[in-house]
């Protein structure tokens, strides 16, 4: 498990142009500490989950949306950090047995792009290598991929043009035997407070279509999604965040989904309630509560989950700091 890879694929900063567009072929390492590491100088940390319930998974996920499951930060790993941040080698190892699985590690140019990940067994044995490469911008124009036995499995590259207020990036691939072609254009134009991004197949299919919009402390979203039968799948919502809460609101086809999240002063979540509904009845409507264990630098070295006033799950953290 790779707890620190996030899809950076509409990721998109509200500016002028000139700026730096997130690439769209590639998946970047967040360096930034996860889960509200909030102060010092972060070397490791070691986090393993433990199930403190007789609920089991499959009784969980009946109760619960699979997401917030993930969300609750399921791991069991070891992850190291360079002095300013960045993820640089963790360790993953087996739910409960604790054995090694495998070790993933980064390597990072002078402008802290990430230009190379590693994956290895448990015995060190390459598994995979991904090299990136960058433009005089920073956006990722290249990403190579290689398979245990070294050999070049796929380069998917990246052609930008301007457009009004945007950028449009057009996404090839090449297989191992250098065939390339087309697999997507996607437009991204940006306004004040506004940005509209578009996807197409390479006939010129649009594939989806977002609008975000920040007014104040709220950000409005919508989505098209169109299905390979050319139905659209319209889904509206708002985010608000006002002090040390958040609410969510959607609404996709019949069924509205609602979420208020309430954070203490750590920035850790300490409440959040979901409900999801459509017009006959309730689909989910649950309330999960946390508390937590801090060290001397106010970073939470253990955290426990409650649904419905019952523990669940107990994350506990070990943390190494340079300072």
């Amino acid at each position: 498990m790779k707890p620190l890879i996030v899809a950076l694929i509409i990721v998109i900063p509200f500016g002028g142009m000139g700026q730096k567009f997130e690439s769209a072929i590639t998946h970047k390492i967040v360096p930034v500490f996860p889960d509200s590491i909030r102060r010092g100088h972060v070397k490791f940390i070691r986090t393993k989950t433990v199930s403190i319930s007789t609920i089991s998974t499959k009784e969980l996920l009946g109760k619960i949306n699979f997401e917030d499951y993930l969300w609750f930060g399921y791991r069991n790993d070891s992850v190291v950090y360079s002095l300013s941040g960045q993820y640089i080698e963790s360790y993953s190892y087996s739910i409960p047995t604790n054995i090694l699985t495998d070790i993933f590690s980064c390597k990072y140019d002078t402008s802290n792009n990430i230009i190379e990940e590693v994956a290895r067994d448990n015995e060190g044995i390459l598994l995979s290598r991904t090299i990136y490469k960058y433009d005089s911008l920073n956006n990722c124009i290249e990403t190579t991929s290689y398979n245990k036995f070294t050999n070049k499995t796929n380069v998917e590259t990246e052609e930008r043009k301007q457009i009004d207020n945007g950028i449009s990036e057009y996404v090839y691939t090449t297989d191992s035997v250098g065939k390339r072609k087309l697999m997507f254009i996607k437009d991204t134009e940006l306004e004040k407070n506004k940005k509209t991004i578009s996807s197409y197949s390479p006939d010129g299919n649009i594939t989806y279509k977002i609008v975000e919009e920040v007014k104040g402390n709220t950000t409005y979203s919508i989505h098209n999604m169109i299905s390979t039968d050319g139905k659209v799948i319209r889904e509206e919502s708002k985010k608000t965040r006002k002090k040390n809460k958040e609410l969510t609101e959607s609404i996709a086809g019949n069924t509205t989904y609602y979420s208020e999240t309430i954070l203490n002063d750590n920035g850790n979540v300490i409440q959040r309630h979901v409900n999801q509904f459509n017009k006959v009845k309730d689909l989910t409507n649950y309330v999960i509560t946390f508390s937590y264990e801090y060290d001397s630098k106010g970073n939470y070295t253990r955290k426990t989950i409650y649904l419905d006033n019952k523990p669940i799950l107990e994350i506990n953290r070990v943390i190494g700091y340079y300072d």
